[in-house]
């Protein structure tokens, strides 16, 4: 499959594995990632999430040449219903979510970045959302990004369309941590372990009120 569930309680992690294609999501692979989100929600065991790309990119977002092979405006609509409610599936998840980010994240992969709890991020990460280049708009992180990420970053983002580096992201607030290729894992599964002893009641109750305040612009 393009799209891996792994779950070693109390770690589930899901794989982008289409390395060829840069980790670009096809449409079964957004319903993928909204089924493993049920699965990962109704496991009482896992407390944490890892999303990470295979090979050397996190995920070039959307693949469009999906998009393209759509002629009618319901099926465009349809498709991006789809892709939303990926997402949805995503942030509605009741346990903290960590994106390691070690190569490209453009677009759509960029957009999961942004709406992850936490960011680990490689000294080969890069960011951006060049939508705007083929006449799309990252309504995503136009919508989930109040109280996580700058505003000043992302208008640059959406409107020039260039990449910028970890360091770059982290100054924007879409990285949490940057770490090294080589230390990346060790990272990670520190991370993970601080984040598993935390009570599970707590996190989720944390997580609802994050959600709640930022909705309300409040957060």
């Amino acid at each position: 499959m393009a799209l891996r569930l792994d779950i070693e309680a109390p770690v589930a992690t899901i794989t982008i594995d289409r390395p060829e294609q840069r980790n670009a999501f096809s449409d079964q692979m957004w319903a993928d990632l909204a089924a493993s989100c049920e699965t990962i929600a109704s496991n009482d065991t896992i407390r944490v999430v890892v999303l990470k790309g295979a090979g050397s990119s996190f995920s070039a977002g959307g693949d469009f040449t999906d998009f393209a092979r759509l002629t009618t405006l319901p099926e465009r609509q349809a498709y991006l219903r789809r892709i939303l409610a990926a997402y949805a599936a995503y942030e509605r998840l009741p346990i903290p979510t960590v994106a390691v980010v070690d190569g490209i994240a453009v677009g759509g992969g960029c957009e999961l970045a942004i709406v992850s709890d936490i960011v680990v991020a490689t000294e080969r990460a890069r960011f951006g959302l060049p939508e705007g280049r083929v006449g799309l708009y990252p309504g995503v992180a136009a919508a989930r990004s109040q109280g996580r990420i700058s505003a000043r970053l992302l208008d640059y983002l959406i409107y020039t369309g260039h990449i910028v580096d970890a360091e770059r992201a982290k100054d924007g607030d879409i990285v949490t941590l940057i770490t090294s290729s080589a230390a990346v894992d060790e990272t990670v599964n520190e991370l993970t372990g601080a984040i598993a002893a935390q009570a599970p009641r707590a996190m989720a109750t944390a997580k609802q009120a994050a959600r709640a305040l930022r909705a309300a612009g409040s957060y």
